[in-house]
């Protein structure tokens, strides 16, 4: 059996001193190393349990988010007039506000004593006022249901309850940025509860604006559909970090269960329910009701809150755990300091040795512990490779064996992302100065294969009592596999993926900020919409890859010009957006010219293929008199578009007062367009049927006149007619409909019968072209349509104008053995005098008439009117605009003839509507 004895020392009161006082001191030393990593372990302890007690507080604000977005969808759907569960609701509400009574009273320990945030108090402040705002708004919701119409828009609920759950949202966030987390571990399921709960709220925003539309059974707008494509995109993006999440060694199953199901159910069998809404949305026809969606959507978007639940549970435990351990921690730590003292009085050398062994171990014990799952190497005290764990094994390429005894610099060898010069190695840094050294960020690892790592990393020295490094250890890792995850979705968020600049939404939230600046302290900005010419040609001729190799040298090119306080950000597609701080549009529009010029003299070739490049800018100031950012982008895409029609290549200031040549350029635009529309053979023919209420009524059916643009979208006509008939080509367009419409009655007539009336509009332009009877003629002959089977309409406005010349052309027409219709009857102008000498066959109502029969009298009795008079002279009458069943039960009990609108049929192509048989 081992004995310690004490040293034997000379019999003086000189040497007994020295001894006592070296063991006195040694005694202190030893308390003293004792007392500090109780202290560590205590503050690690308090630590912990602070952390469980924020993390509970960041689960409450996720549920209180979500049941505030189960609460957005069901009120949604009680706006559009769908009945919702009264007692649902309200227990709803009162979960809401039990959680945030429970939020409130955390918050305030937090301020005054757990937690020092500077933005805390702000985010709560927040949170308040997006609380008064959604309160106030809930209780004329509420109100709804005792008045005949809501006053709250669909549009204003889902805005006001979105910034309450966006601003709890801000607030989770302050709390995450604050969160000091005792272990590494636990930024990983940060993160991903981040992840589940972004992705549960554009979920539950996708929710609740389907549920709106749905309730209402409307289409989706262009503005609808992009806002829900941006939601879905979040959701999956979030999704999918959250199953990369899943698939990290070592994780606990029962998350990596939750999170399959997840993507069983809300990605999969969810998925099929989602696809057929966007399809019914395209016409308003919905297969289901808004409540039904709301139940079987929050049913899938319960499945990612799940995820959320289950890393909150995972990670309570494990704070637990910690929290267990630091307890045994202290009580096995004050063990030692007491053996100590009574190991002290033994030997001084002895001591002295021990001091040395458990110094270095705890201070190499603590390192290690701390790089579990990165790559660790450790050194000698010359730098030279003692051991590699596996992880560093993998990145450098090199094993442990063959890397035992080498230089660091051997194995870790480090060069400058963008230079691939050499960068000081951390190791050597660290031993040389004796403290921990960080690697910068922009450095790569030449692995012994020679390919390149992105990494980071992190070298601490192992130092001894007296201070002197005894070795290294070297922690790091792969920046592609852990990223800083406020920073990377900060910067997603604002990146165009393509080219790298600002993307439109940081773009106009920086436009905004520079609006309110000029606003406030009346300074000087300017704004250009940068497009690039004949994009569209070169995605055609070499294909979309090409096209984005374009875009990224054209924004590097623009980068290159523009001075260094500007902000250059891709506006989508060829489209660029540059915002000049303290620019007035003199200096703004030297900018432009400079960018012209040096974009026309840049040449893009691509195999055989070279292209001429050019831009077209369009400028607008911003200033204190400046509206909004939507008119500001409205106005500098205008002035874009008017630079292209010009002659593209060139640069347009956009000046606000000047109304009318506004209104003139968008109209000598669609002169342009309509000219290359007849070049290039883009009108085409639509029908809407016109369906008799009374038996032995031959059907009618009306023509009507719609342009493909460029991209080819079908245009209506509402868009280009008034430019054409300003500027005189309404006789062309209208025969062009009078050829193609012999054209295609002819084919039809050859294998038909002719029982059915087609009724070609005539401009007022056409009434007074003498040739055109002729023409009519013509192509009644040519093409051997019956003349009975065409009916011609001219409105009454028309008719009235140019009276004379319109009553001789109907009769030549008449003659011929065509009908006549007189559109827009009682619109304002008419006249039963001239009607009767008017020889018309059929009269067609006014639609803003009959759209009103249901709740105005007077629209109803002038229809009734219109009805006694058409059968008195022997005229049939048709009802414009019938948009619903009691419309169409109006009429018909009025003795209208004829009826026309939606609720009848939609406008197709002349071709199918031919075909199309009656109804029953």
């Amino acid at each position: 059996m081992l004995r310690y004895r004490f040293p034997v020392f000379p019999a003086s009161i000189k040497h007994e001193k020295l001894i006592h006082f070296a063991i006195v001191m040694l005694t202190l030393f030893v308390l003293f190393m004792a007392g500090a990593l109780l202290s560590n372990t205590a503050n690690d302890y308090q630590s912990t349990k602070k952390m469980t007690r924020i993390s509970a507080t960041i689960d409450n604000l996720v549920k209180i988010g979500e049941l505030l977005a189960l609460e957005r969808g069901l009120i949604t759907a009680k706006i559009t007039g769908q009945q919702i569960s009264e007692k649902q609701l309200n227990e709803l509400r009162s979960n809401i506000t039990i959680t945030w009574n429970i939020i409130q009273s955390e918050l305030q320990i937090f301020l005054t004593k757990e937690i020092d945030f500077l933005a805390l108090e702000w985010a709560i402040t927040s949170v308040h006022k997006a609380k008064s705002a959604l309160t106030d708004l809930r209780q004329r919701v509420d109100a709804c249901s005792l008045a005949e119409s809501c006053s709250v828009s669909g549009s204003d609920w889902f805005a006001i309850s979105t910034e309450h759950i966006e601003a709890l949202g801000q607030l989770r966030e302050e709390l995450l940025l604050g969160l000091e987390t005792p272990h590494n571990q636990s930024h990983f399921f940060i993160a991903a509860k981040r992840w589940a709960a972004v992705a549960a709220e554009n979920a539950g925003r996708e929710r609740a604006l389907l549920a709106y539309h749905i309730g209402l059974n409307k289409t989706l707008s262009g503005d609808s559909l992009e806002s829900l494509a941006n939601y879905r995109a979040i959701v999956q993006h979030s999704a999918t970090l959250l199953k990369h999440f899943a698939a990290r060694p070592g994780l606990d199953q029962a998350i990596v269960q939750t999170i399959s199901k997840m993507d069983q159910h809300f990605f999969k069998e969810f998925e099929s329910l989602r696809q057929q809404v966007y399809k019914e949305s395209e016409s308003g026809r919905y297969s289901i009701s808004s409540q039904e969606w709301i139940k079987l959507s929050t049913a899938a978007i319960n499945s990612i809150i799940e995820v959320s639940g289950k890393l909150s549970e995972s990670a309570t435990n494990t704070s637990q755990r910690l929290i267990k351990q630091q307890l045994i921690n202290v009580g096995l730590q004050m063990f030692p300091a007491l053996l100590a003292m009574l190991l002290a009085v033994f030997s001084l050398t002895w001591i002295r040795h021990i001091a040395n062994q458990v110094f270095t171990q705890k201070e190499l014990a603590e390192i290690t512990l701390h790089s579990i799952g990165d790559a660790v190497i450790t050194t000698d005290a010359t730098g030279n490779i003692r051991n590699m764990n596996p992880a560093a094994e993998k990145l450098t390429g090199w094993t442990n064996l063959d890397a035992r005894g080498r230089p660091s610099q051997d194995i870790f060898k480090i060069v400058d992302a963008e230079t691939k010069q050499p960068v000081a190695n951390p190791i050597e840094i660290c031993l040389k100065e004796a403290k921990v050294t960080a690697l910068s960020t922009a450095c790569v690892l030449l692995r012994n294969d020679g390919t390149e790592l992105a990494i980071e990393d992190s070298a601490a020295p192992i130092l001894d009592r007296q201070g002197i490094p005894v070795g290294a250890v070297l922690i790091f890792y792969d920046v592609r596999q852990i990223q800083h995850i406020p920073r990377l979705l900060s910067i997603q968020a604002s990146r165009d993926a393509l080219t790298g600049l600002c993307n439109r939404h940081e773009f106009e939230l920086q436009v905004a900020g520079m609006l309110e600046n000029a606003i406030k302290q009346n300074r000087q900005h300017a704004f250009a919409y940068i497009d690039l010419d004949l994009f569209k040609l070169v995605n055609e001729t070499c294909g979309h890859s090409v096209g984005d190799r374009l875009l990224c040298q054209i924004a590097h090119l623009l980068k290159q010009i523009i001075p260094d306080s500007a902000l250059l950000a891709r506006m989508g597609g060829d489209e660029f957006g540059l915002l000049l701080t303290d620019t007035s549009i003199d200096q703004a529009k030297q900018i432009a010219e400079q960018l012209c010029k040096v974009i026309s003299r840049f040449n893009f070739s691509f195999g055989k293929h070279r292209f001429d490049i050019s831009i077209s800018i369009g400028l607008v100031p911003i200033n204190a008199s400046s509206a909004s950012v939507t008119e500001l982008l409205r106005q500098a895409d205008s002035a874009c578009f008017t630079a292209k029609e010009k002659g593209r290549n060139r640069i347009q200031v956009y000046y606000p007062d000047d109304n009318k040549l506004r209104s003139r350029q968008k109209e000598m635009s669609w002169v342009s367009r309509i000219n290359n529309a007849f070049n290039n053979n883009q009108f085409l023919l639509y029908g809407q049927i016109i369906e008799p209420n009374q038996p032995l009524l031959t059907r009618h059916i009306e023509i009507l006149l719609r342009m493909r643009d460029e991209s080819g979208n079908v245009v209506s006509p509402g868009e280009f007619l008034p430019a054409a008939e300003r500027y005189g080509l309404m006789s062309k367009l209208d025969r062009w409909v009078i050829s193609q419409s012999m054209t295609t009655l002819s084919k039809y007539f050859k294998s038909h019968s002719t029982d059915l009336i087609c009724n070609i509009n005539l401009s007022g332009l056409s009434l007074v072209d003498e040739s055109l009877q002729d023409f009519i003629a013509q192509q009644l002959d040519y093409h051997q349509v019956p003349p009975a089977s065409v009916c011609f309409e001219i409105t009454e406005t028309a008719a009235i104008s140019n009276f004379e010349l319109a009553i001789s052309f109907m009769l030549n027409i008449k003659a011929l053995g065509c009908s006549f219709a007189l559109d827009d009857f009682g619109s304002g102008l008419s006249s039963f005098g001239y009607l009767k000498r008017l020889p018309v066959d059929y009269l067609k109502i006014d639609g803003a008439l009959v759209k009103e029969v249901k709740e105005d009298h007077v629209s109803q009795a002038m229809v009734a009117a219109i009805s006694q008079i058409g059968r008195v002279m022997g005229v049939k009458t048709v009802a414009e605009f019938v948009e619903n069943e009691d419309i169409l039960s109006f009429i018909r009990s009025a003795g209208i003839d004829f009826a026309q609108g939606y609720c009848l049929h939609r406008p197709q192509p002349l071709i199918e509507v031919l075909h199309t048989k009656p109804r029953n």
